[in-house]
């Protein structure tokens, strides 16, 4: 029976296993994903919603986005539905936090995310030794997410921050796309691509939102099909 002295204070900050009555957590120690996972799956899920959520943390970091804009961001990616109270005084500084990110022009071609951007995203997801074909499938699934995020309702008040989401959302797809041509046609891309910038200019919010909608769930099919796997390691829990 464990009798934990009083005094001192209890740190749990360590795991034994005890397979034949003998603890040998200093031989063996298994990785944190092993012991959720294998050892104890009662954990799997906990784990695999915490690994998501990390996930989306380092995007954000990745963006350098702090305070209030970091959690109109998670509140967005966290919620199913995203009905949240509004603030009157919303900072304004999204647009110009994603100028410093992709390059600035109204001409498709030159919509990309700049190279340092690039790379810090690479070295903050973990992906710089990934091949160019996985890289390029969880660039899509980014350009997803951030499409459905651009018609939230957490952004009401920002100016063009719809519109500035949405042109992010088609530098990931660009890039996406860029490392490997063969994960979507150019029939495809290009269908998503005018989607993305607005090239049928509609002038209905509403409209707009069905769109970017319809888009986001015809992602998600095109994903489930060819990489279900990479898509649920990046898709936010809530939206599952």
């Amino acid at each position: 029976m464990l009798e934990p002295e009083v005094k001192k204070k209890t740190i749990w900050n360590n795991y034994s296993v005890y397979p034949s009555l003998q603890d040998i957590h200093e031989v063996v120690r298994d990785d944190p994903e092993t012991i959720c996972t294998r050892t104890f799956p009662l954990f799997a899920k906990g784990w695999e919603y915490a690994q998501r959520n990390k996930k989306h943390q380092l995007i954000l970091n990745a963006l350098g986005f702090k305070g209030y804009i970091r959690d109109v961001f998670m509140s967005a990616i966290m919620r199913k539905t995203d009905f949240v109270p509004e603030c009157n005084n919303q900072p304004t500084e999204l647009n110009s936090s994603f100028s410093s990110l992709m390059t600035d022009s109204d001409q498709w071609q030159q919509h990309s995310l700049k190279d340092k951007h690039y790379a810090n995203l690479l070295t903050m997801l973990d992906l710089n030794e990934a091949s160019e074909s996985d890289k390029s499938k969880i660039f899509f699934c980014l350009s997803a997410v951030f499409a459905n995020i651009s018609h939230s309702n957490v952004f009401n008040g920002i100016p063009d921050a719809s519109k500035t989401l949405k042109r992010y959302a088609f530098a990931l797809l660009a890039k996406a796309h860029s490392l490997d041509e063969s994960m979507i046609s150019n029939q495809t891309f290009n269908t998503y691509k005018t989607v993305l910038l607005d090239f049928n200019n509609l002038s209905n919010e509403e409209a707009n939102q069905l769109r970017i909608s319809s888009l986001y769930r015809d992602m998600v099919r095109y994903a489930q099909y060819r990489f279900s796997k990479v898509l649920s390691e990046w898709t936010p829990d809530a939206w599952l």
